[in-house]
């Protein structure tokens, strides 16, 4: 019970958002200058949704999975 009552409580702080709410929010988050962080399950879209928006922006995307990664080969990243 305690566990739902956590989940909750965190849903409150970060509230899901569709694929256009996190893409406005990823553009407005680089026009203050600051990178994106997107975190959440996998299988949800964040990769999805960053391919798209470059593609929209013209931008170059180079996809660097850091879990599939030693953390001996992330140093200097």
């Amino acid at each position: 019970m305690r566990q739902l009552e956590q989940l909750k409580e965190l849903k409150k702080l970060y509230p899901s958002l569709s694929a256009n709410q996190a893409e406005r929010e990823i553009i407005n988050t680089l026009e203050t200058g600051v990178a994106p962080f997107l975190w959440g399950a996998p299988g949800v879209g964040k990769t999805t949704i960053v391919y798209s928006l470059a593609q929209k922006m013209g931008a170059r995307l180079y996809d660097v999975k850091l879990s599939q990664r030693s953390p001996v080969s992330t140093t200097g990243l």
